[in-house]
């Protein structure tokens, strides 16, 4: 049960108009909504066509399940400014229990209507009666005002008290809501509006309004039609819709004011927000996982925030509750490998990357991120995974992707290799990915040596005497195959030459070059590859050993040719991988 107290220090403001339209809108949103007259000099909700006997339910709201029940200020008979005249709030707190009496109120509440939110409509001003409904009975209180001096006057009072509270003998952290109501809907070109929502932001410690309610100036008004219900379509109907977004979002009891608050602090990256400690963060997250402890979706997020936060361990449990529940995705699965990895239990994460991997229907960046991990844990199992059910389940281009992603780590060749031949020979595999396939395979032959199946392959290839790359791994692969480079193939490199700017490209010519007794040429290249690998120290792929390799080891490959230069003893590691001449 939420309480939300609407409060304005003067009237004219549209309180109860506002406090009506939410009830209502949040009864049609499916919740179970109680609506509590605490304005008792100026009673006003059950002049709206609301049912008007004591706490009395309206019939037919919405078809969601939700329920609306009113609860009058009281009997409007002859008497009742009398009575009320009688009630000396100070001596009913001060030696009649007043204070229990109105917790004993809120329990009955909660035990008679078991509601899903209480919205208490109070008085004007300063008063007792004011502050029992925006101290004592309230989770939120939603401040209504139109920017007059007199309003800046009168609030401050008001919201310092209710902000105490969170220093105050209760502990109560009260939520505020400041709402700009009844609002001219002018062309503000002196900027008058502007001006006066930056006095009372500064006055009243607020960052961002929760919405502003404009004037709206129509006859429907005088029949106190409720908009949400009959006119949901109407601007005043879409604002009244902001606020009641607004008052879900402080109730972390309510699905959707959960995901709300998970949602923001996922926005925030940091985790916090400047009117919000990391205390009172953590106290409502700890809240929200107690209370939706069965909600697979709040329980997700919450893994997910903990893993932002690096606390895998918990992040760990979270993963294990969702796995508890049935949902076994391989979302879940990806994730709590991932946070296993992070606190070194490498069973469990491997166990994990091992399910995900046969599950159908995995997409294919899971599946690249699963593949990360095992060779992070595990490197030697890549060498089998290529008939795994979330690899063979995936389109011809998810497929391939993999497959280069395979094609990165020495012991993912093997794999690499028999997912590409699959492709080169699978008929219903796009015409745009023949060539990318063959030339991916050819690269992933090589380097296992190959080099025998890499020519074949390359001389069925239509581009095979265009392509600078293919005439490139041609040369090399006849050089693997046969023991010694063949100047011919070398030359025909030069003729087809079409920098495309990367450490490698340099390299390759470099060699060539070099095999062409072309020594400056070489070095020039070769220094070359270092400065644009110095301005992108990532992996690359090295012709020297037909591998991708850590920016470092391709240093040492450059060195290597710059000893082949002078030096042709020296021979590339592509040829120790070759078994005919090894």
């Amino acid at each position: 049960m939420h309480i939300t107290t609407f409060y304005s220090f003067k009237g004219g403001v549209g309180r109860t108009q506002a406090l009506v339209n939410v009830g209502v809108e949040l009864a049609l949103r499916g919740r179970r909504v109680l609506l509590v007259d605490f304005d008792l000099e100026a009673p006003g909700i059950d002049t709206y066509p609301l049912p008007k006997r004591y706490m009395y339910e309206c019939p037919s709201v919405g078809k969601q399940g939700g329920h609306l029940w009113v609860m009058p200020s009281g009997h409007q008979d002859e008497g009742y400014a009398r009575r009320l005249s009688e009630i000396d709030w100070r001596t009913l707190y001060a030696d009649r229990s007043g204070y229990l009496l109105f917790e004993d109120l809120k329990e009955q509440w909660r035990q008679t209507l078991a509601p899903d939110y209480v919205l208490v409509d109070s008085r004007t001003g300063h008063s007792d009666v004011a502050g029992i409904c925006t101290r004592q009975l309230p989770d939120s209180v939603v401040i209504l005002f139109f920017p007059t001096d007199q309003n800046l006057r009168g609030l401050p009072k008001i919201v310092n008290d209710i902000r105490a509270e969170k220093t105050g003998p209760r502990k109560k952290a009260i939520n505020l809501s400041f709402v700009m109501s009844n609002v001219p809907d002018l062309d503000d070109e002196d900027q008058i509006l502007d001006s006066r929502i930056r006095v009372f932001s500064e006055t009243l410690g607020y960052s961002n309004l929760s919405t502003i309610v404009h004037r709206y100036d129509s006859l429907a008004l005088l029949n106190q039609v409720i908009f949400t219900a009959d006119r949901p379509k109407s601007r005043l109907a879409r604002e009244y819709h902001v606020l009641t977004d607004k008052i879900i979002e402080q109730n972390l009891h309510d699905r959707e004011g959960a995901l709300a608050f998970l949602r923001d602090i996922t926005r925030r990256r940091k985790g916090a927000s400047p009117k919000m400690s990391r205390t009172e963060i953590e106290s409502r997250l700890t809240e929200i996982r107690r209370v939706h402890e069965d909600d697979a979706e709040i329980i997700q997020r919450l893994a997910n925030l903990r893993m932002h936060e690096g606390r895998f361990e918990e992040a760990d449990t979270l993963w294990t509750r969702l796995v508890e529940m049935g949902a076994r995705t391989s979302h879940v699965l990806l994730r709590r490998a991932e946070s296993r990895a992070m606190t070194g239990n490498r069973d469990g994460a491997l166990g994990d990357v091992e399910a995900l991997l046969n599950t159908a229907g995995t997409a294919d960046f899971e599946v690249g991120r699963a593949l990360g991990l095992l060779s992070s844990l595990s490197p030697e199992r890549l060498t089998t995974v290529s008939q795994a059910t979330a690899i063979q389940d995936l389109e011809n281009e998810g497929r391939f992707w993999v497959a280069t992603l395979l094609a990165r780590e020495e012991q993912g060749l093997t794999s690499a290799r028999d997912l590409l031949t699959q492709l080169h020979v699978t008929p219903s595999v796009p015409a745009s990915l023949h060539d990318p396939v063959r030339n991916q395979l050819v690269l992933v032959l090589m380097g296992l040596g190959h080099v025998d199946e890499a020519l074949k392959l390359i001389d069925e290839s239509p581009t095979r005497d265009t392509s600078v790359a293919e005439t490139f791994n041609r040369a090399m692969a006849a050089w693997a195959s046969e023991g010694s480079p063949r100047k011919e193939l070398f030359e025909r490199v030069l003729g087809l030459n079409d920098d495309n700017g990367t450490a490698n490209y340099a390299q390759c010519l470099a060699v060539t070059h070099a095999v062409l007794d072309q020594q400056e040429e070489a070095s020039q290249r070769l220094n070359q590859a270092r400065q644009r690998l110095a301005s992108q120290p990532e992996p690359q792929f090295s012709c020297w050993r037909y591998r991708i390799v850590p920016a470092e080891e391709f240093l040492k490959d450059v060195e290597a040719i710059r000893d082949f230069v002078s030096d042709r003893s020296v021979r590339p590691r592509l040829l120790d991988f070759a078994p005919s001449h090894s």
